[in-house]
């Protein structure tokens, strides 16, 4: 699961904030869920525009989506567990995200663990890509439930300490619901 979403990782860092709305209207909520599952994850997210949604070919679940206005880029990512998910792997997931990133190349500064609306949270900025200034924030959240891990990544590039809040606040929005109607119809 690691090397999947450090890849990915690797993909918003470089998206950064020039994915552009492209005449579509932003959503104010968006959901995802994984088929066969009686709940999804719904973000509460005003300005932010569905970039891709869906299903990939290993069987995770994706929504990716940004708010051109502040630059925040969303991703989440529901993987199905062969046993029951459980919460308290978060932290070793999280930390294990972390050291990877020398393995990719990139050097994590600020790094710093907390708990953020029941979700285990880890975030770091890293201050440039090869040879580029990115100054971009990220921030993970961890959650399970059921046989199915959530992964949320919040991003940021050109992060100023006054952003903080803003990304606090996309993580107390974030929520599990049994609302999203039809659920496997959201999840393809």
């Amino acid at each position: 699961m690691l090397s999947k979403l450090a890849l990915g990782a690797i993909f918003l860092m470089f998206a950064g904030s020039q994915l552009s709305a492209q005449g579509r209207k932003p959503q104010t909520a968006l959901a995802i869920a994984f088929p066969d599952k009686d709940w999804g994850i719904e973000v509460n997210a005003p300005g932010f525009f569905v970039k891709g949604k869906g299903h990939k070919p290993d069987g995770r679940q994706y929504l990716f989506a940004n708010n051109p206005k502040t630059g925040v880029i969303l991703s989440v990512m529901l993987e199905q567990s062969a046993k029951a998910a459980e919460g308290q792997t978060c932290p070793d997931y999280l930390q294990h995200r972390l050291q990877s990133l020398s393995k990719l190349g990139f050097k994590a500064a600020d790094a710093q663990t907390s708990v953020v609306n029941s979700m285990d949270v880890l975030e770091y900025v890293i201050a440039k890509a090869p040879d580029m200034p990115v100054q971009q924030k990220n921030v993970f959240a961890c959650l399970a439930k059921d046989d199915i891990y959530v992964d949320v990544h919040l991003s940021k590039a050109h992060f100023q300490a006054e952003d903080e809040a803003m990304l606090v606040d996309m993580l107390n929005n974030v929520r599990i619901t049994s609302e999203i109607v039809p659920v496997a119809a959201l999840a393809h």
